[in-house]
């Protein structure tokens, strides 16, 4: 997994069939748009998953587009 960051908005970023795609988020099992990601603190999480391949990604997880880029799973503390 690697980051790619323009101005003030990072994305998790995968390989997948020899190309870089963009990986899912997942806040307490919500998905939020990838370039949420520098919107969550570390100190607010109880917990973090990353799953760098689709076939990997828990099934109530994957989405009807695909998870064939992976994803990060995040729990917070509340």
């Amino acid at each position: 997994m690697s980051m790619r960051c323009r101005l003030r908005d990072c994305i998790p970023l995968t390989w997948s069939a020899g190309r870089q795609c963009i990986m899912s988020l997942y806040l307490d099992g919500v998905r939020l748009p990838s370039d949420q990601l520098d919107l969550i603190h570390l100190d607010d999480l109880a917990g973090v998953e990353v799953y760098k391949r689709g076939f990997d990604v828990p099934v109530e997880f994957q989405s009807r587009f695909g998870n064939e880029c992976g994803a990060a799973l995040m729990w917070s503390r509340s």
